[in-house]
């Protein structure tokens, strides 16, 4: 279901219409809303404030609406599913910077320059529809997709409805990219990641919850693609791992010592009530 978009003339008739059908229950107890609530300077607000107020009470779905919950995901633009790729609330980053002099004894480098190397972690709660929309739209709206042959897009026309259809109704998938800005890191921070051996997932990187800290009971590591997938149950010993009166969850794990960068902490922290639509928690 798509939400009709509520302008700025429509919300002031919604509140004019919610200030007469508050008179009109006011009339019902023997008295006007004027009479009760405006021309009663002593006790009550001016009327300017009484329609602020209004405004302010009104659903947040109906104040402020993202295009996510406004448009079907097949007009959504190159912008917004890049947005919602990187800048919503179903994705988390973190970027650990480190300065430092390189030497002349450094290969290629030049002596007594700053260099600022990035290694950059972004997580997308895949399971989470909004997500997988907006790759697939993203997909539809590059000159790769528009450049394929008709048997070739069919294909991916396929594999993009197998997995909306996916529903994730037992399981959590978080995918977490992972890049540098040093060349030199590149191989050893993919190497890192695509090597690491079982145990260490167990270890040290959990989903953490209301109900505790869990690790994940299936690890993908994409190496050519970038990232590595981490998979948690939805429910433990019959219980929610994430209950709709939670108010959050958070993503734990650490990044290797590569280079100048030493082993560093990541914790990246999801809101339920940003990923809400429709009053349902969405991941």
């Amino acid at each position: 279901m798509v939400l009709k978009r509520m302008t700025v003339i429509e919300l002031h008739r919604n509140v004019r219409v919610q200030v007469e059908l508050a008179s009109l229950m006011a009339k019902s107890f023997g008295t006007t809303l004027n009479e009760r609530v405006f021309l009663d300077k002593e006790r009550s607000m001016p009327r300017r404030w009484a329609i602020i107020l209004l405004l302010v009470l009104q659903p947040s779905w109906i104040a402020a609406q993202d295009f996510w919950v406004k448009k079907n995901f097949d007009q959504w633009s190159l912008k917004e599913c890049l947005r919602l790729l990187q800048d919503s609330p179903w994705t988390r980053s973190i970027t650990f910077t480190r300065v430092y002099i390189q030497s002349s004894a450094q290969a290629a480098a030049v002596p007594g320059r700053e260099g600022t190397p990035q290694i950059t972690y972004a997580a997308q709660i895949w399971s989470a529809a909004p997500i997988r929309q907006a790759a697939v739209q993203k997909a539809r709206l590059s000159k790769e997709y528009k450049n394929l042959d008709a048997p070739k897009r069919q294909e991916t026309e396929a594999n993009a409805a197998s997995l909306l259809r996916d529903t994730f109704s037992d399981r959590i998938e978080i995918r977490v990219e992972y890049s540098t800005t040093a060349p030199a890191y590149e191989q050893s921070l993919a190497a890192y990641w695509q090597n690491r051996p079982s145990a260490l997932w167990a270890q040290n990187t959990f989903l953490i919850t209301s109900t505790g800290k869990h690790p994940p009971i299936q690890v993908r590591n994409e190496g050519l693609a970038g990232y590595f997938a981490l998979v948690f149950p939805r429910t433990v010993d019959g219980r929610p791992l994430i209950s709709a009166t939670d108010k959050g969850f958070s993503l734990d794990f650490y990044s290797p010592a590569i280079g100048v960068f030493p082993s560093e902490h990541v914790l990246l922290e999801f809101k339920l009530k940003d990923m809400t639509i429709q009053g349902i928690p969405v991941f």
